[in-house]
Parts: C-alpha cells; sequence; structure tokens
C-alpha cells in the first residue's frame, strides 16, 4: 500500500499528465481526519486490465484507507457506504459498476467488500484481487 503523499502525486500526474479523471477524498469521523480514498473513473473507451474482455465503464478504487487508530469501529464500513451513494451519483461520467483491487492477504478488507456486495471479478494483478460492484 501507497502513502498518502505517494496517492496524491499519483493522482496529481494521472489527472495532469494523462489527462485521467482521478479524485480523492479524505475521509471524516466529524471533524476528525480519519482516512483517505482515492478512485478514478474509466469510460468504455479506457479500460484497464480488469475489463479488456467486456469494456464497461466504471469507478476504480485504487486506494481506500482508514487509520489504524480508527478501525474496526466500522467506519470503514459507514465510508465506503457512502462511497458507493456517491459513486452512483455519477459524479465524474457514467458508471456500471464499482471496482476495488484488494490484497488477496487482506482477508479484513476482503470480508469488508463481501458484506457490501462486491463479488471477485476473477481476474488479477499481483498480489490484488478485483472485485466489483455492479451499480
Amino acid at each position: 500500500m501507497d502513502s498518502n503523499e505517494r496517492c496524491l502525486v499519483k493522482t496529481y500526474i494521472d489527472l495532469k499528465v494523462n489527462g485521467a479523471k482521478s479524485f480523492e477524498y479524505g475521509i471524516y469521523d466529524g471533524d476528525n481526519p480519519i482516512g483517505f480514498v482515492m478512485m478514478e473513473h474509466r469510460s468504455a473507451e479506457h479500460p484497464r486490465q480488469i475489463d479488456n474482455d467486456n469494456p464497461q465503464p466504471h469507478y476504480i478504487i485504487w486506494e481506500f484507507m482508514i487509520d489504524k487508530n480508527h478501525q474496526e469501529k466500522g467506519l470503514g464500513r459507514s465510508a465506503m457506504r457512502v462511497i458507493v451513494e456517491h459513486l452512483k451519483t455519477n459524479p465524474e461520467g457514467e458508471a456500471r459498476s464499482v471496482v476495488v483491487p484488494c490484497d488477496s492477504a487482506n482477508i479484513t478488507a476482503s470480508k469488508l467488500y463481501a458484506s457490501l456486495g462486491f463479488e471477485d471479478t476473477g481476474k488479477s494483478n499481483g498480489g490484488d484481487i478485483f472485485v466489483q460492484l455492479k451499480l
């Protein structure tokens, strides 16, 4: 997992150099910052490795982080629900699904995504598996 600083640099480069529709938000518990999410909109014309067979417009959540001091309190689940609801409004363009790369060794994250309706796509990249939620 990248540091927050590295994620922001990657987002800036993708946005300014590559023309990607990357965007990020801080995650807060009241006024207290507790996490970070970095996402990207991919149109059918610009698929990633997960959808080359059947390109569909989608959102990818590249980074989703809750500070270790705020984990196991249900805040990550609440944040992900809010994120998905926001993505359903198509803030950066039409999408049919939300895709998340998930470290196959991260049982907690795998359980979180499964509990929210994400399903394994059968695609992987290194140690990450891609899970998807249809919108």
